[in-house]
C-alpha cells in the first residue's frame, strides 16, 4: 500500500506542477501583451487593440494580431460558419 501511496502523490505533485507553470506561463504572456498595448498607447497614441476579429465580408473573418512585434491576420472563417451553425441549434443570441 506504502507504494501506491507514493505513486499517487507523486503524481498528484507532477500534476500541479505543470499546472502551475502553464498558468504561469499565460500570466506572463498576458502580461508582456498589455505592456506592449499600453506602451504603444502612450508613445504614439495607437489604440489599435493586440487581438482582434475583423470581418471584411460576411463570409471572410480573419483574426487580427498585432501585438509584440507580429502584424499577422489569420483566416478564422471556418470556424466562424461552425460557430454560428452552433448558436442556431442551441438557440443562443448572437
Amino acid at each position: 500500500m506504502k507504494i501506491k501511496r507514493r505513486t499517487d502523490r507523486k503524481k498528484k505533485r507532477i500534476f500541479v506542477f505543470s499546472f502551475t507553470i502553464t498558468i504561469s506561463f499565460l500570466i506572463l504572456i498576458s502580461g508582456l501583451i498589455l505592456v506592449d498595448f499600453q506602451g504603444r498607447k502612450m508613445s504614439t497614441g495607437d489604440k489599435t487593440p493586440p487581438i482582434s476579429i475583423v470581418e471584411e465580408s460576411e463570409e471572410t473573418k480573419y483574426l487580427h494580431i498585432y501585438s509584440l512585434g507580429i502584424d499577422k491576420k489569420i483566416d478564422v472563417s471556418t470556424v466562424s460558419v461552425v460557430w454560428k451553425d452552433i448558436r442556431k441549434f442551441l438557440s443562443l443570441p448572437e
